[in-house]
């Protein structure tokens, strides 16, 4: 008897673990995700203006971002890039870098904005208060197709100095604790060019000429000898007759090394 009952709970118990095995072959594990091609399961794409189907937005890229394709990186700060509607110089918002001029760590700046937004990507662009620049340069933050912020990698590993360009304000806080994690690890160029906190920009709205130097003329900086535009918005060295003696604050950034001097032509 005793070995008839064995028998009987052996054959029993493997019942119940074909029975079993049979429930579990047709239920999809628990954290196994739902294919995207299953009917019903994925979010309808947006249709745009034309009709036809957009593709859909990663969580992290804001709603109002608009795809764009770069085509050249210019410098640290900027770059161009194909709209669908032309191509388009485009300003990095609440950042700045070293100029191309022979600032210190003006290459390396370029190169990680080359690493982030190669040639021929795709990057989605978000516009703040102020679409353009007086230069006629598209003022955005820039999203990659992973969600990542452009603007603020590249603050936070180094590459750029957070500084406010006024009224465009949208992710401030990010970008100065950003900047505060970056200058805490000596990151990027806060060591190799000796940056330091004093020439940090500060979200000041009101951020106007040193008063202690006399204004030269109403269209010059007068924080600079030399005739550099009044800030704000934001120039390069592009845009000034250097070189040019730093008087006061250099609001625009242009003295990447600190000495006193900017706009320099590149050593040969």
């Amino acid at each position: 008897m005793t070995l008839a009952r064995t028998v009987s709970a052996l054959v029993l118990v493997m019942v119940v673990g074909v029975v079993a095995g049979l429930a579990r072959s047709n239920a999809a594990p628990e954290d196994e995700p739902v294919p995207n091609d299953v009917p019903g399961t994925a979010a309808a794409a947006p249709v745009d203006a034309t009709g036809q189907t957009a593709d859909a937005l990663p969580a992290a890229i804001p709603e109002s971002a608009r795809p764009a394709t770069v085509t050249s990186i210019t410098d640290g700060d900027t770059l161009r890039v194909d709209t669908g509607a032309g191509n388009e110089p485009v300003r990095l918002l609440e950042l700045d870098t070293p100029e191309v001029t022979g600032d210190c760590g003006a290459r390396r700046a370029t190169d990680a904005l080359a690493r982030l937004a190669p040639v021929g990507s795709r990057l989605w662009l978000e516009a703040d208060v102020e679409d353009r620049d007086r230069y006629g340069r598209l003022l955005r933050y820039l999203w990659r197709d992973d969600g990542t912020m452009v603007n603020q990698v590249l603050v936070r590993q180094g590459w750029a100095r957070a500084t406010l360009y006024p009224p465009n304000d949208r992710y401030w806080p990010v970008m100065q604790q950003a900047e505060e994690k970056a200058h805490e690890r000596d990151a990027g160029l806060w060591k190799r060019c000796g940056w330091t906190a004093a020439a940090h920009q500060e979200p000041d709205r009101n951020n106007v000429a040193d008063p202690s130097v006399p204004p030269e003329s109403t269209s010059c900086d007068p924080n600079y000898s030399g005739c550099v535009p009044p800030y704000p918005p934001d120039v390069d060295c592009s845009r000034v007759d250097g070189p040019v003696t730093v008087r006061g604050k250099d609001l625009h950034h242009l003295d990447g090394d600190g000495d006193g001097r900017a706009c320099e032509p590149a050593s040969s």
